[in-house]
């Protein structure tokens, strides 16, 4: 729902109003968006037209839209218009329907959202009066409680918090669970609510932009109550000391207290950068991070800026004195739909409001995905409307001939006029048009779609894919039948594989291997032999309870519990704690750990942020004695490069040993470093970074460079080694997925050895495989890897094999993918480097071999580089890919893939919300694809299949008719049961079959991988099977129509002994056996006959037999109809013709099905077959045992926890 507005909001506007301090009637008049965010895609006025246009954009509703109009133009109608109206209004009814419930679900979380209160503090006055999340808008100061959601995108003035910060939840916006920390600008720091309203001054503020984490603005204050609670106020600039900045910088430095430094991850773990005054006074500078330099034990302090001086004095008080401005950034700003945490109440200032909000700017609409068999059941409509216009076409050409030279000699025709050839052929293809309108199911999309639907809730449903009683969720049902077709599996590892749950293990201290549990670190250095090292390994313990962003919680019973962005990091503060450098909180300038009992206090002075361009982060730390370090720590591949030339090559070489050692057992390692900084360094940094900072373009690049250059000549401290525990059922899942016949690639960011080494614990590799490993940063040299690789397995190419490396194995192996002479089964590990050059360069080369690769390990890969790879293989193979993930960086691959399935994560939830299906478990994949994936394509393919059929079937007889009714557009059954035939008298059979049919059982899915490989290949649905299909039709109605035809031709006798011939009399005939034959041919190819199945079949005969029932009665409304039925069911001719016409129509499909099974049976059908002979004795498959296990184990540990199935498999005697 929205409104016409003569304003362009959001990323449109050309620039952005800026907007005043308590002056609400000024701010309204400046064209601002209001606050209310609707995602209905319908109001009142609109949702007619609207769904109308939606649901004639598709073909079959435009095809059955002309029919209708055709219907009503009486000269060329064959039937009553009214007949065919019910159809189309049908399926625009459910079509309404089904989109007015959508919509109106999103109208009530709409409305729930913009219904909510919160305090508005008035201006002037500081009254907090209760105003709906609707009625905010710009300017507005707004306060909000503890766990309230931000109802507009504000930034944070004020706050219950000592030190003027708050922190809150990002989780629904970009799926981070931890807690960022944001800050009040200094002009409003320490102000009480009441006190903000009387602030006097203005507000800039950029474009409003999508980039959660991007956001620029000034506050300009000209006017600061006096206050005991408030800041210092700023006297006029004073100089002191030497001046470092230009005469321009001192004016930007004067006017712009500070800036903050930007991550691209959001988070809040940016530091402070402090300027010393070395001539021993304790001023500072705050070129500001999070942490901002204020004294929050001491209420006296001044607070000087270096070069261009603010001196702040707590003496004043009054107003300001002169204009004050703040530079506002993400580190200010509360976006809407987070949560404020951990803060008592914060007053935060609307800046944007509803659509231009960047929760609103980021609901977009995902990409558009569709089913290859919709894609498939879309061409085969098309080519089956073509086939009808051709019919069509025939039939009215030889309709004019005949109105023209055969009509004029029929006496009982009458006068038949002086029709042209022309005209009558004209008037003659509008009529076969309405007629031949039937071959084309109407009631096929609408099938498919309840079909889907209730698919998708059968996965939801079902038993064994939920963990700790949470479903699974569906997102996308159209995608079901494509479950059934996936060729390649693209897989993240951390949080996807693996528990995304970390310990530390073990650890490196100086080349020195320590067992990192119970406390081993502290026993080492209480052990010491030296004081040297005991201060290394009291380092290592520092830089790993202080190098982090980690939050600090307390739950309920009063312990301290870490909050991470990375588990990584929650690992380490948990390792360090249990080895007695306990950590403990982070003030806004300091940083407390408790050593064995003992505080220990040191001064933040920076922080430079993890990102994954980075794969480091460092901070530096005034120490208590003095001293300036920096502590850094990263992947190895960033933090070696960086080491000093001063370090052992001997100490190096250890660690890396060490590393190798640690990834080789599947350990996550990070490499920690520190240097100590002399003030003097410090002081040159502190300027640059100032002035980094202070640049308006390119100022990520240039603080960037800045980092780059003090991050240098480390010394290694040691390095860390975690455990992420594997998943239940991983390796199991793996090896069923590859004897399934779908490769599974895993493309993570751990070094190779780690990748290698989780590869052969998952079964992704094993040792009867050769692992080809390549690597390479030259162009030339990875083309002749890739050409050696390839001459290896396939012998065509070359006989070279040299340029990799070979990890090979002793046993061989008959490879169903590629091959070396000696049958060895090829694996390929790539890293990040080598694949960037591939893919670039060789795509076409990297995806040959990688199609020849049993499996694919790709490590050191970004999150680009992710749906890089994705997409390089969908476009070079053309296949159906599926793309699995937990975190925000798999986004990009989820949703670049056919099929995207997430993780519900530690990570937090951004890949699941951004997928098509949503699971718990990556052993949940097995059952997706195999089982409901499977189910799902059966049972649609037949569905459609049937659906073709059975129309073509009865209405086929309307083509042979029409010649011997000289193609007069004449039809042969009543229009009222031509109309129902669609809408209820056949649709439940498709519905049942599509929602119920099992073709074998889900134990011997799991227990025969390749029953998945005939549905993967796609050949259930083609070309070749509908046209086998529409064969049958054809003959079918064939039989009947000249079956009725030879009994008519010569009379049919009634049971009184009178002749009964008759129009109306045949009609009846050929449909009433005509649809005992079509439900009859449901024998042949359904497998399961439960009571749904079955139920339908008899339903339907039911309401055919009471339709026809009702015209035989009612002669006032159906008076051609009245007593034929009758008639006919009292006629032995019938029941013999019937009987003969039964037979003669499904011998063929008897003779057909049983050659083929008895003689030309398809693996499936063999083990249907086995299945029925079991049936009796049948132990559980082991797939089924260890889910049974698995499923029963966790429900032990719950309390009260009510015993679920799936709600498909209770339908079915065939689950355990």
């Amino acid at each position: 729902m929205g409104f016409w507005s003569r304003y362009s909001y959001g990323e449109d506007r050309e620039s952005y109003p800026e907007f005043f301090l308590n002056q609400p009637e000024r701010n309204h008049n400046e064209g601002f968006a209001g606050n209310e965010i609707w995602t209905t895609k319908y109001n009142v006025v609109t949702f007619l037209p609207l769904v109308l246009y939606e649901q004639f954009r598709k073909f079959t509703s435009f095809y059955f839209l002309i029919v209708c109009i055709i219907c009503f133009i009486p000269a060329v109608s064959p039937v009553s218009p009214w007949s065919t109206l019910p159809g189309l209004l049908f399926i625009l009814f459910v079509a309404m329907v089904r989109e007015a419930v959508e919509d109106f679900f999103r109208f009530k979380s709409d409305l729930r959202e913009n219904m909510r209160k919160y305090h508005v503090i008035q201006a002037h006055t500081g009254q907090e009066v209760k105003t709906r999340c609707r009625d905010l808008r710009v300017g507005d100061l707004v306060k909000i409680e503890r766990n309230r959601i931000i109802p507009a995108d504000v930034v944070i003035v004020g706050s219950a918090l000592e030190e003027g910060v708050g922190y809150i939840e990002t989780a629904q916006l970009d799926g981070e669970t931890n807690l960022k920390l944001r800050r009040c600008p200094d002009a409003t720091q320490g102000l009480r609510p009441e006190e903000l309203a009387q602030l006097e001054g203005r507000v800039e503020c950029g474009v409003p932009v999508s980039s959660i984490y991007a956001f620029k603005g000034a506050m300009h204050v000209t006017s600061v109550p006096a206050s005991s609670g408030a800041p210092p106020v700023p006297s006029s600039p004073a100089v002191s000391g030497k001046d470092f900045l230009t005469d321009d910088e001192h004016r930007q430095s004067a006017s712009v207290l500070g800036f903050v430094q930007e991550s691209s991850s959001g988070s809040q773990h940016q530091g402070l950068i402090r300027e010393e005054s070395f001539d021993g006074a304790e001023s500072a500078i705050a070129l500001e991070t999070t942490m901002r330099s204020h004294n929050s034990r001491k209420g006296r302090r001044k607070q000087e800026q270096h070069g261009s001086l603010i001196r702040f004095d707590t003496k004043s008080r009054g107003r300001v004195q002169e204009p004050m401005t703040c530079a506002l950034d993400e580190d200010h700003m509360l976006p809407r739909g987070t949560v404020l945490r951990n803060t008592p109440w914060i007053v935060g200032l609307v800046v944007y409001a509803g659509v231009e909000t960047k929760i609103s700017l980021n609901t977009k609409k995902p990409p558009s995905k569709f089913s290859s068999l919709d894609y498939r059941m879309n061409k085969y409509v098309l080519g089956i409307f073509f086939f009808q216009i051709v019919l069509i076409t025939g039939c009215a050409v030889f309709a004019g001939k005949y109105e023209v030279n055969d009509a004029s000699n029929m006496w009982y025709l009458g006068d038949v006029g002086d029709s042209s050839t022309f005209l009558v052929s004209i008037q003659s293809f509008f009529s076969y048009f309405v007629i031949m309108s039937y071959l084309i199911p109407l009631s096929l999309v609408v099938s498919l779609e309840v079909v889907k639907v209730c698919q998708a809730r059968f996965m939801e449903w079902d038993y064994f894919l939920r963990h700790d009683n949470k479903r699974m969720v569906v997102k996308t049902s159209n995608l079901n039948d494509e479950l059934g077709l996936v060729e390649y599996v693209f897989s993240d590892k951390t949080g996807t594989l693996t528990q995304n749950v970390m310990n530390f293990m073990m650890a490196s201290v100086r080349g020195r291997r320590i067992d990192g549990r119970d406390g081993g670190l502290w026993r080492a250095l209480e052990m010491a032999s030296s004081d040297k090292e005991a201060a290394e390994v009291h380092d290592f313990l520092l830089c790993m309870s202080t190098c982090h962003n980690v939050v600090t919680e307390k739950d309920e019973n009063g312990d301290l519990v870490y909050k991470a962005s990375s588990p990584d990091e929650e690992a380490i503060c948990r390792g360090a704690k249990e080895n007695l450098f306990a950590f403990q909180d982070q003030s806004s300038s300091h940083i407390l750990v408790h050593i064995n009992g003992e505080i220990f206090e040191a001064e933040v002075l920076c922080s430079m942020p993890f990102s994954s361009e980075r794969k480091r982060m460092s901070v530096i730390l005034r120490m208590p004695d003095g001293r300036i370090r920096l502590f850094s720590k990263g992947a190895d591949s960033a933090m070696l490069e960086r080491l000093s030339s001063r370090e052992t090559k001997e100490i190096i070489h250890r660690e890396e040993e060490l590393l190798e050692e640690f990834s080789a057992a599947g350990l996550r390692t990070l490499l920690l470093c520190a240097k100590d900084l002399t003030k003097e360094e410090y002081k040159e940094f502190a300027e640059k970074y100032h002035k980094a900072s202070t640049t308006i373009e390119n100022k990520d690049e240039l603080v960037e460079e800045v980092n780059d250059a003090m991050e240098r000549d480390f010394f290694i401290l040691g390095a860390t080694a975690i455990e992420d525990r594997l998943q239940d059922n991983v390796p199991e899942t793996i090896a069923y997925l590859i004897a399934a016949g779908i490769k599974v690639w895993v493309i993570t960011g751990d070094k190779q050895t780690t990748a290698v080494n989780i590869g052969y614990s998952t079964r992704l590799l094993n040792r009867d495989m050769d692992v080809v490993i390549i690597n390479s940063s030259e162009e030339e040299e990875l083309r002749q890897m890739l050409h050696d690789a390839l001459a290896k397995y396939e012998p065509d190419v070359g006989d070279n094999n040299r340029g990799y490396q070979l990890v090979t194995s002793d046993d061989e192996e008959e490879n169903s993918c590629g091959h070396s002479s000696e049958g060895k089964v090829p694996a390929l590990v790539i890293d990040g480097k080598t694949l960037k050059i591939a893919l670039d360069q060789f795509p076409s080369e990297f995806v040959r071999f990688g199609k020849l690769c049993k499996s694919v390990i790709c490590c050191r890969v970004d999150p680009k580089q992710k749906a890089q790879i994705v997409q390089t293989v969908q476009e070079e193979e053309n296949i159906t890919s599926l793309a699995i993930g937990d975190g925000g960086n798999d986004v990009s691959m989820i949703q670049q893939a056919h099929i995207g399935v997430g993780i519900f994560g530690r990570e937090g939830s951004q890949a699941a919300r951004s997928s098509d299906y949503a699971v718990h478990q990556f052993s949940h994949l097995q059952r997706l694809l195999t089982v409901h994936g499977r189910y799902s394509l059966v049972r649609n393919a037949l569905l459609t299949h049937y659906s073709f059929y059975k129309n073509a079937s009865i209405f086929l007889v309307q083509i042979w008719f029409s010649f011997y009714a000289g193609c007069s557009g004449q039809s042969l059954y009543d229009d009222w049961v031509m109309t129902f035939f669609n809408i209820y008298i056949t649709a439940l059979p498709p519905l049942m079959i599509g929602c119920f049919e099992k073709d074998i059982s889900d134990k011997l899915i799991a227990k025969y991988p390749k029953t998945y490989y005939h549905v993967q290949r796609n050949k259930i649905f083609t070309l070749k099977s509908l046209c086998i299909w529409m064969s049958s039709a054809m003959y079918h109605s064939l039989v009947l129509f000249f079956g009725a035809y030879f009994v008519f031709y010569n009379n049919a006798v009634q049971a009184n002994g009178q002749e009964g011939t008759g129009l109306r009399e045949m009609g009846v005939w050929v449909i009433f056996v005509g649809m005992i034959v079509i439900f009859a041919k449901l024998y042949f190819v359904v497998v399961t006959w439960n009571v749904y199945i079955l139920g339908s079949v008899i339903l339907s005969w039911f309401l055919f037999f009471f339709t026809v029932l009702i015209e035989d009665q009612t002669a006032y409304f159906f008076p051609d109809q009245y007593n034929v039925m009758t008639k006919s069911l009292a006629s032995p001719s019938f029941w013999l013709w019937m009987l003969v016409t039964i037979v003669v129509c499904l011998l063929p499909d008897f003779i057909a099905t049983y050659v083929q099974r008895q003689y030309f049976p398809y693996d499936w059908m063999i083990l249907q077959e086995h299945e029925k002979k079991t049936a009796k004795n049948r132990l559980p498959s082991a797939e089924s045992k260890f889910l049974l296990a698995a499923d029963l184990e966790r429900r032990s540990h719950q309390v009260n926890t009510k015993t679920y199935s799936s709600s498909e498999s209770d339908l079915s005697d065939e689950e355990p």
